[in-house]
């Protein structure tokens, strides 16, 4: 028998147990049934009928927010559901320096490369001259063995050959072109990878060719 759960609803005939980030909100909703966490201590028993549920769990003064479908096929059916939030990098053209620390140059060709914060306009912008690379290692570990996919929303302005590198524990997001990309947003599969890696930036124009810009808006792993 399930002892005691910290949520209020009807006799108990199935459970969903929920994890989630703790601080948040967390329901189960059923139709037009919402059952609420009574705390938010990042744990919750939901006392559920055979039927289709939502768990959703909302920290609205961080504007997060994650939920997953539950089947409950029969009574004395226990579910349990981690619901995490997605861990951001860069917003809006703003790091978030508690995920990565700070940057350091690990390589560079001329150390003209420049990695520059342009909040008010809403992007990172990564140059590189012609004929020179720079990267860029954050001194923090990410920890990529709890996501899946990492997402980058870019674009790149490029004059003659030249390219753009995003690594992460040995993945990759490259593009290389001899023209501009439009704005976009690459899913980069992680799901391979276990423990933690730092993030690794690289800015790069090929010789005999005009420099690159790259635009980074929003970057996180989800």
């Amino acid at each position: 028998m399930v002892g005691k759960t910290n949520v209020s609803g009807p006799r108990l005939r199935a459970v969903i147990a929920v994890t989630y980030p703790a601080g948040s909100v967390c329901t189960c909703i059923n139709g037009t049934k919402t059952l609420k966490a009574r705390d938010t201590s990042g744990k919750a028993l939901f006392n559920v009928t055979v039927g289709e549920w939502t768990v959703k769990a909302e920290d609205t003064a961080a504007g997060k927010s994650k939920s997953a479908n539950v089947s409950i096929t029969e009574e004395g059916h226990c579910e349990s559901v981690t619901l995490k939030y997605s861990l951001d990098i860069i917003v809006n053209g703003k790091f978030d320096y508690d995920v990565i620390g700070s940057w350091t140059s690990s390589d560079s060709s001329s150390g003209l490369g420049s990695m520059v914060e342009h909040e008010s306009d809403g992007y990172v912008q990564l140059y590189a001259p012609h004929s020179t690379y720079t990267a860029w290692d954050s001194t923090k570990a990410l920890p990529t063995s709890e996501y899946t996919t990492l997402y980058v929303d870019y674009s790149a302005s490029l004059n003659g050959y030249s390219s753009q590198f995003l690594l992460i524990g040995g993945v990759s997001v490259s593009t290389k072109s001899s023209s501009s990309d439009a704005r976009n947003t690459r899913a980069v599969d992680i799901s391979g990878l276990t423990g933690d890696h730092i993030l690794t930036m690289v800015a790069r124009s090929w010789a005999g060719n005009g420099g690159v810009s790259i635009y980074i808006y929003n970057m996180y792993l989800a």
